[in-house]
């Protein structure tokens, strides 16, 4: 992790941001936050109050786009097992950092001030 803090994660900075956008690429998902971006590359899965959609569910993307436009109230770092984004009206983002689930070495990259911080898990 390349931080300022290194009791904090950097993941905490997306907290009380709006997700501005969301580029499907070939391999990977990358998800804008009005300077910083996260690109996960192990695709993560919508959770909603009553409905999870992973990457093969009928409606993941719009599920996924759905999110644009709403804050980031919370994050959650759990070790080799999930990164999670949560929003205000109970839905969230969540990308398995479980080695089962990777399709490469990174699951997720983010990176923020152009560069200047940055950390992949």
């Amino acid at each position: 992790m390349n931080s300022t803090d290194p009791e904090k994660s950097l993941l905490t900075l997306l907290e009380g941001r709006e997700m501005a956008a969301i580029t499907f690429l070939r391999a990977y998902v990358q998800l804008l936050f009005d300077g910083p971006y996260l690109n996960a590359y192990t695709m993560p899965q919508v959770k909603l109050k009553n409905a999870v959609f992973h990457p093969k569910t009928p409606g993941y993307r719009d599920a996924l786009c759905e999110q644009i436009g709403k804050t980031v109230t919370a994050t959650i770092e759990e070790p080799n097992k999930k990164l999670e984004l949560q929003f205000g009206d109970g839905t969230s983002i969540e990308i398995s950092l479980k080695d089962e689930d990777r399709v490469c070495a990174e699951a997720v990259m983010l990176q923020a001030d152009s560069g200047k911080r940055w950390n992949v898990w």
